[in-house]
């Protein structure tokens, strides 16, 4: 859902379309169908115009929206007029990637993948490639675009987000990217029974690019989360308190991921007191490996003396 700059409400109709409802405090009959404009969205056919994601930049006057088994973007410039245009954009992937097929459960299928979407200040969209590719992606409201390739990584990233720096504009961000096997189901790495190892095509992960350069997509380091339960579909990620805290979903399980960076988040002093406790006691109960070996060896000599007898 977005809101454009005359109040106005963006939803995506998941089929290839998208729907304005017009300024929602003014309505007066909540059955009147000239309260919505609905308008086609599709661009390569019904199979590929699935729509997920509808954003719009904080001035309200920018409007995007994915087609997720597609290579395109929707774009709207004019989200206030009386007749919005929408217009396609092709993402332009490099030759090596355009054409390979897809491995996951849209098998022969080729393209990006466009999926989770943020709007920048100056309407251009930061976006990510739900392909084995390892790509973030950026589209500019003419259309052109630009690529950010994380070295030594082939994740399909799903969802992205991110918050304002601490100047207040969007230019310099801690970028969050979630990686889904969602479209990525197990496989067997054997044939037999005893064989057999059920293994993700793509890991549940989410990784944090700290001074993410959204004009230049270059960013400063990259950290990597991997979740504690794998194949549960991790869906969404939202990103909290400057970048430094983020939450992400999952959709198999009722658990939620947190990732939180406790030094640069302020604390209270019941949380500075209870990481003191919780510090204290960890180094109470640590064993060191000096004591594990003797340990180890106090159970071997006890085993060997029910042996004898």
């Amino acid at each position: 859902m977005a809101e454009d700059a005359d109040g106005n409400i963006w939803v995506s109709l998941k089929f290839g379309a998208v729907g304005r409802l017009r300024r929602p405090q003014d309505i007066t009959d909540i059955q009147d169908p000239a309260n919505w404009q609905i308008m086609n969205a599709g661009g390569e056919g019904l199979e590929k115009d699935v729509i997920f994601y509808i954003k719009g930049n904080k001035a309200g006057t920018a409007i995007w929206a994915n087609l997720f088994k597609s290579n395109q973007l929707v774009y709207v410039g004019n989200p206030t007029d009386d007749k919005p245009i929408e217009k396609h954009f092709d993402v332009s992937l490099p030759k090596a990637l355009a054409n390979r097929p897809h491995s996951g459960d849209s098998a022969g299928e080729v393209g990006a993948f466009p999926a989770g979407i943020r709007v920048l200040d100056s309407g251009a969209a930061l976006f990510t490639v739900y392909r084995k590719f390892g790509l973030v992606g950026k589209m500019s409201t003419n259309g052109e675009t630009a690529l950010a390739k994380i070295p030594d990584n082939d994740d399909a990233f799903l969802h992205l987000d991110f918050v304002n720096g601490e100047d207040g504009t969007d230019e310099i961000v801690q970028l969050w990217l979630l990686a889904s096997n969602n479209a990525y189901p197990i496989m067997k790495t054997g044939p037999s029974v005893q064989e057999v190892f059920h293994k993700a095509k793509q890991p549940e992960k989410v990784i944090q690019l700290t001074g993410f350069n959204t004009r230049t997509m270059t960013y400063d380091q990259l950290r990597e989360f991997r979740a504690p339960t794998q194949n549960s579909y991790l869906h969404r990620v939202t990103a909290f308190e400057n970048g430094n805290l983020a939450i992400a979903t999952e959709l198999l399980t009722d658990k939620f991921m947190v990732i939180v960076d406790t030094e640069k988040i302020p604390k209270t002093k019941k949380e500075e007191d209870m990481l003191k406790k919780t510090k204290e006691t960890f180094d109470e109960n640590e064993v060191s490996p000096e004591q594990q070996e003797q340990e180890e060896k106090k159970i071997e000599a006890q085993e060997q003396g029910v042996k004898e007898v």
